[in-house]
């Protein structure tokens, strides 16, 4: 569970915005106040409790093998460090807060990741819906109105049920999805005895959309 937890709070930049529509938007050039490509040293100045930690250390402790870890991280430019804010509160709700880096260690992503785990009933929906619709909301307030995105259905591979919004204050692309009925945890459930309960989740994910490249366009 601990390994599945952490390959959510790591892999969420999974969509790549496809608009069915323009929106005019107001610029957003990176995450309060801080640019796509800052450094670490940076990153932990504006946050300064926020935890840095070694992704490809921890997770060969399942593989035993540090070095192809980091491989497989960096086919997706992405570095073994990462930033990890545990309380990063919106509305007063509890995000935990995940800053992933290129392999040069500059800034790349941010996701703001909302977890809830199944306990009796379906309670743990009710309140992801809640925060779903919240955050959307002052998003909205922000940012605009949604724009429609055509690869929604990427996130059926790993869930059977999804929501999303989407957001072009260019040069970042923002998103919110509402994720629950876990693939993965099912196919566990199916396959031994231990009873692995489902999580919802609620994710905001701001990334770059347009290269510095492109910016001299």
């Amino acid at each position: 569970m601990k390994i599945k937890l952490f390959f959510i709070f790591l892999f969420s930049n999974v969509l790549f915005i496809q608009p069915l529509f323009g929106q005019t938007q107001k610029s957003l050039t990176g995450f309060q106040g801080l640019a796509w490509g800052s450094s670490i040293p940076n990153v932990l100045g504006k946050f300064p409790n926020a935890k840095q930690k070694d992704i490809c250390k921890d997770l060969s402790h399942a593989t035993n093998s540090y070095e192809a870890v980091k491989k497989k991280i960096n086919e997706d430019n992405l570095g073994c460090i990462s930033i990890h804010l545990d309380n990063y509160v919106v509305d007063g709700i509890k995000f935990r807060a995940n800053f992933s880096f290129d392999i040069s260690n500059k800034l790349k992503h941010v996701n703001l990741i909302y977890a809830k785990e199944q306990a009796e009933g379906d309670g743990y929906i009710v309140e992801c819906n809640s925060v779903y619709d919240r955050i959307s909301n002052l998003l909205e307030a922000r940012y605009g109105e949604s724009i429609g995105v055509k690869n929604i259905d990427e996130f059926g591979k790993n869930y059977s049920k999804y929501s999303v919004k989407a957001w072009l204050p260019l040069p970042t692309e923002v998103w919110i999805a509402n994720l629950s009925g876990d693939k993965f945890l099912k196919s566990l459930r199916s396959t031994s005895n231990k009873i692995e309960p489902d999580i919802c989740q609620v994710k905001i994910n701001y990334s770059r959309k347009v290269s510095k490249e492109a910016e001299k366009l």
